[in-house]
């Protein structure tokens, strides 16, 4: 287990395989904090997990290339100076907030093809505008600097530095990821079309910018858009048939919802937990009328 640094100032390491010919296979959590010097960590396969603020606060931090099996909860929060990063191929979870504060990461490569990315996982701040995997990678792909499934079909990281206002979605997509758009603050409208299946939870949480969405997935999951303070003019078709908790929580600026189809087709959607009481919603406006909630 990697505990620390002691007295050493050098700028560049590479974490070793063995220490005192025993294999090493865990960095400690806080083990480099507050460290000053370093500028570049190598990380190989022979780590098991980074823990928890291993490298919390190393301000000089440029340069990460890291092919532990896991990567703990903010294990780089908040590095400010991380510019350049590789996560290899031996990577299989990513916990949460691992880049948190790494508002200066601008370079983000991906080889896994096992762990599942998002922008929970990696909180990268408004420099990363573009996201990068290698040619051959089995599990992702990459189109306008947005993360996909290798076929197209699911999509799980939209980059927050992106500074488009709207995003067409293509006509391979039938899913959204977790958190695919947390935080994505630039975004000001978004149409999601039928031929989307799922989209997931908290998908379009914190999306600050936010004001327009006309939703046609067959399935909208929990906290969906939430805290999108900015969210009033929601648009709901009539090919979604659910509809899970808190959608629309905190997101306090909707106040109505025009639904595409009657009001004996909007009884028909699976709605049981979507508590709108968590909300300023009081009416749905159909078709055929008016449903006070």
């Amino acid at each position: 287990e990697v505990t620390g640094i002691g007295e050493c100032n050098v700028s560049k390491i590479a974490i070793p395989r063995e220490h005192n010919s025993k294999p090493v296979t865990k960095i400690k959590e806080n083990a480099f904090r507050g460290n000053k010097t370093l500028k570049s960590v190598i990380i190989s396969d022979n780590i098991e997990k980074v823990e928890f603020w291993a490298f919390g606060d190393c301000n000089n931090l440029e340069q990460l290339s890291i092919n532990s099996k896991k990567i703990g909860y903010r294990s780089f929060h908040p590095c400010i100076s991380l510019k350049k990063v590789i996560i290899g191929k031996n990577v299989e979870k990513c916990e949460e907030l691992i880049f948190s504060g790494c508002n200066d990461l601008s370079d983000l490569t991906i080889f896994t093809e096992i762990a599942d990315i998002s922008n929970r996982t990696l909180n990268a701040g408004k420099s990363l505008k573009e996201i990068k995997v290698n040619e051959d990678n089995r599990k992702y792909k990459v189109e306008n600097g947005v993360l996909f499934s290798k076929d197209g079909t699911k999509l799980y990281a939209y980059p927050m530095g992106k500074t488009e206002d709207t995003y067409v979605f293509p006509s391979t997509l039938k899913e959204i990821g977790n958190r695919a758009f947390a935080s994505c603050t630039n975004l000001k409208e978004i149409d999601i079309p039928q031929s989307i299946e799922k989209v997931g939870d908290h998908a379009f949480s914190d999306c600050s910018g936010l004001i327009r969405v006309s939703i046609n997935s067959n399935e909208i999951l929990g906290y969906c858009f939430f805290h999108c303070i900015n969210l009033e003019d929601v648009i709901i078709g009539k090919n979604v048939k659910k509809i899970s908790s808190m959608v629309f929580s905190q997101s306090n600026k909707i106040s109505s919802i025009k639904y595409l189809g009657t009001m004996e087709e909007w009884s028909q959607i699976s709605k049981n937990a979507w508590n709108h009481t968590s909300t300023n919603i009081t009416k749905v406006i159909c078709s055929d009328g008016e449903i006070n909630l």
